[in-house]
């Protein structure tokens, strides 16, 4: 077993690192009871009791055990030269002896001293007296000497049996039980009933022993200084061992040298889970896991407040790492990580998941870079990589790059705090290389330069280049048999097809000034060489039926014909003034007889619209998990409701009789409801918690405190419920 290591402990208070718990005997019925002011046994009465001397406590008594045919040792030490041991008893009580004492070298007695062969008086020019009890003899060398003094030129004499006397008969001494002790009952010295020392020096039979400050009682140590410390310190490099549990009140623990709380054990009712700590050889790790009676058990670690959980190290690995420890190896350039996941054989498909609810934030990945190896901030400079994605794979020796996206300050524009121009690029290895080299980069005037060639997929795929034409593909006709109005022909193809027209198809063009005479022998193909403008004092038709005579430049389309067409500038003027300017969020309704209006959409209950820029957000609001406060003792829930209650009484919750799977209730004991709390079951429903189900229509009790709460979850609709979550001392089902 691992030797646990504590400091002192404070009467109601904590254990203090140093210090080691200590194994009092072998057994399940022998347990410690921190903190206090000693050790109790299973029936909470007085084992060992101790009490500190102070702050200027140097000396101390120290518990040794022995091997074989070796007695244990009670021995003093501290910082003095020479410490002593004063047994002291309470009231009138004595101090007994065994039989036999060995191993002490020196022992005071009030003013007597008994050191070697010698019985000394402490006390400068006293007297050492001898004096039995009531009508008990002095013996000294096993001979029994007069009770009283002789008459005037008595003679001391002895009758032969060890009895000394001078005119008296001999005093009879019998021998009494083997092993028992001789105590002081006040008027004469009695056996002892059950304390027994045998030949070995083992002590037994004793109930109850007081040393110093520590009381010795049953499976108890405990101390009788008020809040005095219990201080277990074995000799040299020794341990103190336990076979067994220790058991620490709720919310006590571990505190430093200067008695701050360094671990708090705080404890759950009916709990079943706990952590477990365990050591590991050379080259291995310790491990901190979770075990218990559930088959999948979480592990939780919380931060207090909005404090966070910080891992510190040089890195942190999530999963099984196989031989690359915490980095990875391309192509011989080791990366190194403060972060990795790392699966082998795992059947997760995905290894890293960003998952979250919320209605205005999406899961978002965020990189930062600082220029400085310092906690200094230090602004990035043009050209300076900031966030980089390498995909590497192995290769059948080593792992080698099959492309990466880097995105970084461009290399040229102003940086500061208004200006942050970009890059970016996209990079693939090519066959036969293990370099990614470039194929697309994108710098921040949004120019996109492709190392190679571009294919715009197949089918109904197009391309847009800033017009409203859409274009579906680019064609090598050169007979232009495929054109059509979605595809454009390759600079060969056009001078193909003009190469190859007839040459007796172009015609001369001859006339009057500002007329033009068009030869029509070949309508698709007339050749105009005009030096001036052209009049067209009739009508025109360009492909049509419709014969145009005139062109207007009318802002009001006044003067619109079904034989004119207006300029470009007359139509926009025109579109302009009749179409409305809309707001952001706008939008036009229609409007019976009349032009459509502009106007915002008016939200209805539970609806908010929120107009952007050429944007309109709809969204649903209130709902969610209603929360009610319960002043009463009396209480019928509805679903996906959180109930807080006040009254300071026990008060009954009574669960609804209709609800669906997925329904859940909250019952929260304020700091004023001391009573606790009662969730009912309505008739013929069940309430499960821990694997355990009530009675139909039955009931969860929780104790009489403050602060208790519970959340059921509904798992078969109108029938039964589930604890998902309990803050409890004891939970009682009915």
């Amino acid at each position: 077993m691992t030797t646990i290591k504590w400091t002192a402990f404070n009467d109601g208070d904590n254990v203090k690192v140093g210090d080691e718990v200590v194994g009092l005997r072998n057994g399940a019925n022998y347990r410690f009871d921190f903190p206090g002011n000693g050790i109790l046994d299973e029936n909470g009465n007085y084992l060992l009791a101790y009490i500190t001397n102070g702050a200027g406590a140097v000396n101390y008594i120290q518990f040794k055990n022995n091997a074989t045919s070796n007695a244990p040792i009670l021995t003093t030490l501290g910082e003095d030269a020479d410490v002593g041991l004063t047994i002291s008893t309470k009231g009138s009580g004595v101090i007994s002896m065994p039989a036999t004492v060995s191993d002490i070298t020196q022992l005071n007695v009030d003013n007597i001293r008994i050191d070697g062969s010698t019985i000394s008086s402490t006390s400068t020019n006293t007297n050492v007296e001898i004096t039995p009890n009531g009508t008990g003899d002095l013996v000294l060398d096993g001979l029994n000497w007069p009770q009283a003094d002789g008459s005037t030129n008595s003679i001391l004499y002895t009758n032969g049996a060890g009895q000394l006397g001078w005119t008296t008969s001999a005093f009879p001494v019998t021998p009494g039980t083997i092993n028992h002790l001789l105590r002081s009952d006040g008027t004469d010295w009695v056996e002892t009933a059950n304390a027994t020392i045998d030949a070995s020096d083992v002590l037994s039979g004793i109930s109850e022993i007081n040393v110093d400050n520590l009381n010795i009682d049953g499976n108890t140590i405990s101390s009788t200084d008020t809040n005095g410390n219990i201080n277990l310190v074995p000799d040299g490099n020794g341990n103190v061992t336990t076979t067994n549990n220790i058991q620490i009140s709720d919310t006590k623990g571990v505190i430093d040298e200067n008695g701050n709380k360094q671990l708090v054990f705080n404890t759950t009712g009916l709990a079943v889970n706990h952590i477990d700590i365990t050591n590991a050889a050379t080259g291995n790790s310790p491990i901190l896991s979770v075990e218990g009676d559930d088959a999948d058990i979480d592990f939780t670690i919380a931060a207090k407040g909005t404090g966070n959980i910080l891992f510190d190290g040089s890195n942190v690995i999530c999963g099984n790492p196989g031989t690359e420890a915490s980095g990875i190896n391309i192509n011989g350039v080791t990366y190194n990580s403060t972060f990795k996941v790392s699966n082998i054989s795992a059947t997760d498909i995905a290894q890293t998941i960003l998952h979250r609810h919320s209605t205005t934030l999406q899961p978002l990945i965020v990189t930062a870079r600082s220029n400085s190896d310092t906690d200094a901030h230090v602004a990035v400079t043009n050209g300076m990589p900031l966030f980089s994605l390498y995909a590497s794979g192995w290769t059948a020796s080593h792992y080698d790059l099959f492309g990466a996206i880097n995105i970084g300050a461009d290399a040229t524009g102003t940086i500061s705090s208004t200006s942050s121009p970009g890059s970016m690029s996209f990079q693939v290895t090519a066959d036969g290389s293990n370099t990614p080299t470039t194929w697309l980069s994108v710098t921040n005037n949004k120019a996109a330069t492709f190392a190679g060639n571009v294919t715009i997929g197949t089918g109904s795929n197009t391309l847009t280049l800033n017009s409203s034409t859409a274009i579906s593909a680019i064609i090598d006709d050169d007979t232009f048999a495929t054109a059509s109005a979605t595809n454009v022909p390759t600079a060969e193809s056009v001078k193909a097809y003009v190469d190859g027209l007839d040459s007796g198809s172009v015609k001369s063009v001859t006339g009057t000034s500002n007329e033009v005479d068009v030869d029509n022998t070949d309508a698709q193909n007339p050749v105009l060489s005009l030096s001036s403008t052209i009049n067209a004092p009739g009508t025109f038709t360009v492909q049509s039926t419709i014969a145009i005579d005139a062109i207007i430049d009318d802002d009001t389309f006044a003067t619109a014909t079904a034989t004119n067409i207006p300029t470009a500038e007359s139509v926009k003027a025109y579109v302009d003034g009749v179409a409305p300017v809309l707001t952001d969020g706008q939008v036009l309704i229609g409007d019976t007889g009349n032009p459509p209006q502009a106007a915002t959409l008016t939200p209805g209950t539970g609806i908010s619209i929120a107009g952007g820029a050429g944007s309109i957000t709809i969204s649903a609001t209130g709902g969610g998990f209603a929360v009610a406060t319960v002043a009463g003792t009396s209480q019928t829930a509805a679903v996906n409701t959180m109930y807080i209650l006040l009254n300071a009484g026990q008060t009954t919750v009574t669960l609804p009789s209709t609800f669906s799977v997925g329904d859940s209730v909250v019952l929260v004991g304020s700091t004023a409801n001391t009573g606790g709390w009662v969730l009912t079951a309505e008739t013929g429903d069940t309430i499960t918690y821990n694997g355990a189900a009530t009675t139909a229509g039955g009931t969860i009790t929780c104790s009489a405190l403050s602060g208790q709460t519970i959340e059921v979850v509904a798992d078969v609709a109108n029938t039964s419920w589930v604890v998902t979550d309990t803050v409890n001392t004891l939970l009682t089902l009915a």
